[in-house]
């Protein structure tokens, strides 16, 4: 079902690209760097997670607003918010770029709790409902998200949220000269919070995947970087699945593996058995964590030139440029999750 709710959020994507570029390669690019990224692997494949039916309603949202259909536009963004909160992020930067009177932005930002008031009317008398949004997981990942940032006089300020009101703020006072200007910077607006959230926010694991597909969107909106960007994508991604892994003990372990049909072809055991039972019992035990500052300052650096070098407004004379990335850096791209599941596997089948 998960793959089949991918599918179609691609198939969106793929409408939105067209909208923009009116390219149908350009447009199969969109698809091809959705469908393989590492962000998908982990967040579908691998963990089976439903952040991508947010994404799904989500990514419609962005493409009636860019078809000009704004109900339907709110009534997506409504639906992705009710599944989880993280389209709003995205929704509240569209909403400032298309409306620019405050009182108005306001009532529009709160029609995205509308379909979350209708499930408060139809689940009212349920009591696990009720526990859920008292004290359930969502309360704790929204805590999450806000948790990471600097030590102040007064209190700590979070690193998003300090990224967040200077997003919405270029979005506030932006003017644009024509609909292929605003087009442009909708599509930039679609990929920053979510980019800010993946470089600040505090999250579980799986949650990169809310980078798909309008980080690969970006991408192909600014083709003149297009092999710099797949560079920097290639750079990021790893750096980010190396992190996950060596502050997620629940990530590439063994326990998906135990009582799997490869578990029982290849030799039966117990937990008990095994020196390493994860990569990140490897990883830990060899005191590659000691160094995970390096890795985070790769990938936070990498973000952070995605959000530069694909602004609109950025001016590329004096940065190299190039349209076309060779194959082997597509290649590469391709396989750079091989190495993590054949060192977990490793790990689990023949370290003893």
């Amino acid at each position: 079902f998960l793959v089949f709710v991918l599918l179609l959020t691609i198939y969106f994507a793929y409408k939105i690209s067209m909208i923009i570029t009116s390219d149908k390669t350009k447009s199969l690019w969109v698809a091809y760097l959705s469908f393989s990224s590492v962000y998908i692997y982990t967040g579908v494949y691998y963990a089976g997670q439903n952040d991508i039916m947010l994404l799904l309603f989500g990514t419609m949202s962005v493409y009636f607003l860019l078809k000009e259909k704004i109900w339907l536009f709110y009534l997506f963004a409504a639906c992705s918010v009710a599944i989880k909160p993280f389209f709003l992020f995205v929704y509240v930067a569209l909403i400032l770029l298309t409306e620019k009177s405050i009182p108005k932005a306001f009532l529009k930002v709160l029609l995205s709790f509308s379909v979350l008031f209708f499930f408060k009317l139809l689940f009212m008398n349920a009591p696990q409902y009720e526990e859920s949004l008292k004290s359930g997981p969502m309360l704790w990942v929204v805590k999450n998200t806000f948790f990471q940032g600097m030590d102040l006089t007064l209190s700590k300020a979070s690193y998003f949220a300090i990224g967040l009101v200077f997003i919405y703020f270029i979005c506030y006072i932006k003017v644009f000269k024509n609909k292929q200007e605003l087009n442009k910077y909708i599509i930039y607006m679609s990929a920053a919070p979510f980019l800010m959230f993946a470089l600040f926010a505090g999250y579980e694991y799986y949650r990169t995947i809310l980078l798909v597909p309008f980080l690969y969107l970006l991408i192909i909106q600014n083709m003149h970087v297009f092999r710099l960007n797949i560079i920097l994508d290639i750079m990021m991604s790893s750096m980010c699945t190396l992190l996950v892994i060596l502050r997620t003990p629940s990530s590439y372990t063994s326990k998906h593996m135990s009582g799997t049909i490869i578990e029982h072809l290849i030799e039966k055991t117990t937990f008990g058995q095994r020196k390493y039972l994860s990569l990140y019992d490897f990883l830990s035990r060899k005191s590659v964590d000691a160094i995970t500052p390096i890795f985070c300052g790769l990938f936070v650096a990498c973000g952070l030139l995605l959000l530069i070098i694909n602004y609109p407004g950025f001016n590329p004379k004096n940065i190299l440029t190039s349209n076309k990335c060779e194959r082997w850096i597509i290649w590469i791209r391709m396989i750079e999750v091989v190495p993590f599941i054949a060192s977990a596997f490793f790990c689990y089948f023949w370290l003893k």
